[in-house]
């Protein structure tokens, strides 16, 4: 709003149209800076939260390796118990590439890729042009 001793005379008159044209740049850029500030603090903010959250993900997918070890190392050696250990391996090692396969196979079906990928079409279908 026009403050009356601002840019207008106490005579009543109107102020200029540069006072004004001044008073809309001034506070346009204010409001400018304003924004950008805003949108760094915002931005700052996701950033840590991305990084936090991929610092989880992290601790997290090596705690599942982990884990995923320790099952396969006492699936063989509960196997071990009734057959020698190199076969308890082989069969351990067997049902794992038979869950794999299963896991790929059911991903091919499942997740859609784009027909100009070469190399999702290389992987999914073999290399063929379907």
């Amino acid at each position: 709003m026009l403050k009356q001793n601002d840019d207008a005379s106490d005579t009543g008159e109107r102020p200029e149209i540069r006072v004004l044209l001044e008073r809309v740049l001034r506070e346009g850029r204010a409001w400018a800076e304003a924004e950008a500030e805003l949108t760094r603090l915002e931005l700052g903010d996701l950033k840590r939260q991305a990084l936090r959250a991929t610092m989880l993900m992290a601790v997290g997918a090596a705690a599942l390796l982990c884990m995923l070890l320790a099952f396969t190392q006492a699936a063989v050696a509960l196997l071990a118990l009734y057959m020698p250990v190199p076969a308890a391996a082989a069969i351990v090692g067997a049902v794992l590439a038979i869950v794999a396969g299963c896991c790929w196979i059911l991903a091919r079906r499942g997740a859609p890729y784009p027909r100009d990928s070469m190399l999702l079409r290389w992987l999914f279908h073999g290399g063929g042009d379907r």
